[in-house]
């Protein structure tokens, strides 16, 4: 298996979900949902950002 086929992998288990069945309010639970984990997702990139930028802080070169 190479990169291609691992990160296809990946992205069919983000969109897997088979929105068919779903009644009209499951489906607006379903976006309430999702935008909670764009917030979440959202939080941890910044949270990772602060921490790279940190670390290149503290691990910066001298001139």
């Amino acid at each position: 298996m190479d990169d291609d086929d691992i990160e296809n992998k990946k992205k069919q288990e983000y969109f897997c979900v088979n929105l068919t069945n779903f009644s009209k309010d499951e489906l607006n639970e379903y976006i309430i949902f999702l935008e909670q984990e764009i917030k979440r997702t959202n939080k941890e990139i910044s949270n990772k950002s602060f921490a790279l930028g940190e670390a290149n802080l503290l691990f910066k070169k001298k001139s």
